[in-house]
């Protein structure tokens, strides 16, 4: 069985793509690995008549074959950037679609999983939104059993490219990374270092490795 990787980041390759296949990686065993946003999928959309007797989604789209793989495998390792406090909405879409599996039959009783996510809000800040809410959608309804979560504070929001970082005082960067300090906003320079990636911070490659570890014992 293969240790299955779902990104639901609408960045491909950035820090929460490359985190999960770190994880997976270190894991040593088969892999799958899917980023959401490349697929074309809807939501639950509550047809349990298709779905209560087989415990199998109904709707033949892009994200059925991925489903297909959810049970069956070893293990999960689910990732998703924080956005608004939430996760993003392929991550929820892709857990409502999870809906088939706990009917007469429950199968994802104790599935062992590893969760990843990256936002700007500090860390403390973040176990009582994101992380929080991104662990109650994947442990509670699903019975999911989670293994760990790595959050990685990147401090990068989309006001770095939205053109307006600049001027705003609303968004993340005013908020989380300039701690709406008008002196530090007036010398914040859009430069590239402003995009932190994880690889160069050593404390989350540690935790990365330690989760990859963990699902190499199963």
């Amino acid at each position: 069985m293969a240790v299955l990787g779902v990104s639901g980041s609408p960045k491909v390759g950035g820090n929460t793509d490359r985190m999960i296949k770190a994880v997976l990686e270190k894991s040593g065993k088969e892999t799958v690995f899917i980023n959401l946003s490349t697929l074309r999928f809807d939501p639950c959309r509550g047809c349990c008549h298709l779905c209560a007797t087989t415990n199998l989604c109904g709707r033949k789209d892009k994200l059925h074959p991925y489903l297909k793989l959810v049970p069956e495998s070893e293990a999960l390792v689910l990732g998703t950037p924080c956005q608004l406090g939430m996760p993003t909405g392929f991550m929820y879409n892709f857990l409502t679609r999870l809906k088939c599996f706990r009917h007469v039959k429950v199968l994802l009783v104790d599935k062992p999983a590893v969760l990843i996510s990256v936002g700007c809000k500090p860390k403390e800040m973040q176990k009582k939104e994101g992380m929080a809410r991104f662990e109650s959608m994947v442990t509670h309804s699903d019975q999911i059993k989670s293994l760990g979560h790595v959050y990685f504070n990147s401090q990068a929001p989309p006001c770095l490219t939205c053109g307006e970082g600049s001027n705003c005082h609303n968004g993340g960067l005013w908020k989380y990374v300039l701690g709406e300090d008008e002196n530090k906003l007036k010398d914040f320079k859009f430069t590239p270092d402003k995009f932190k990636k994880w690889e160069d911070y050593p404390q989350i490659v540690e935790e990365v490795n330690r989760c990859g570890n963990i699902l190499a014992e199963l």
